[in-house]
């Protein structure tokens, strides 16, 4: 289901009537910062919205974990919803297979506590992150976090091939695709020898990444 919100007009988006609703598209909208979807929710997407700040009149609403949310795509969001923290139920792993983070305000401190103490991620096959805070350190994060990891999406990270490396030789690793999207401190060496372990690696860097120098694309 495709909806067009307007948090000018609504503090909260409250779905759990919906007790049907499978997928949820949110894209191009003003969301409320507070979006409590139902539990059966597997796919939403929030591509390009804006999340709102709400005014707190009284108790919140007690929401149900969305333990059964596998897909969540946040292309160009300027914040992210505090119902991240909610995709998993008690003392369980979340289902979530996909995920796409393209947040500004999702600095490194708030990756690392969604990484480490939430768990959502243990199941996680397909991540995309634009976060330029990512550095050579957190490559642990990721080992232990997303142990299933197959499809590795990177974008503006601050890596270099320390952090390639750490992850490809992990004895958990399952990665078969990586790119790497202006994360201009990995150099070409690394990405051989990537290559010649048998993952599919593609580098692409913008002239404005480069600081003025023609675009490299490497494949």
């Amino acid at each position: 289901m495709r909806i067009h919100c307007d948090a000018e007009t609504t503090d909260s988006l409250d779905l759990t009537h919906m007790t049907n609703l499978e997928q949820l598209d949110l894209s191009q909208s003003t969301v409320p910062y507070c979006i409590i979807p139902p539990p059966t929710l597997h796919k939403l997407i929030l591509e390009n919205a804006t999340l709102v700040p709400f005014k707190v009149q009284g108790p919140g609403k007690m929401v149900e974990p969305l333990s059964n949310l596998r897909v969540l795509r946040m292309y160009g969001c300027r914040d992210y919803p505090p119902m991240l923290y909610q995709i998993r139920g008690p003392n369980k792993e979340g289902v979530l297979t996909e995920l796409s983070i393209d947040v500004d305000a999702l600095d490194s401190s708030h990756f690392v506590h969604l990484m480490t103490s939430v768990g959502w991620m243990k199941q996680l096959q397909h991540l995309r992150l634009k976060l330029q805070a990512l550095n050579d350190m957190h490559s642990q994060l990721f080992i232990e976090g997303c142990p299933h990891l197959k499809t590795l999406v990177l974008e503006n990270a601050l890596i270099t091939g320390v952090f390639v490396v750490d992850l490809l030789t992990a004895p958990s690793s399952q990665i078969a695709l990586l790119v790497l999207k202006d994360c201009v401190k990995v150099s070409l060496d690394t990405i051989d020898w990537a290559r010649n372990r048998g993952v599919h690696v593609e580098v692409r860097n913008s002239t404005q990444a480069l600081g003025g120098r023609i675009v490299r694309h490497y494949e």
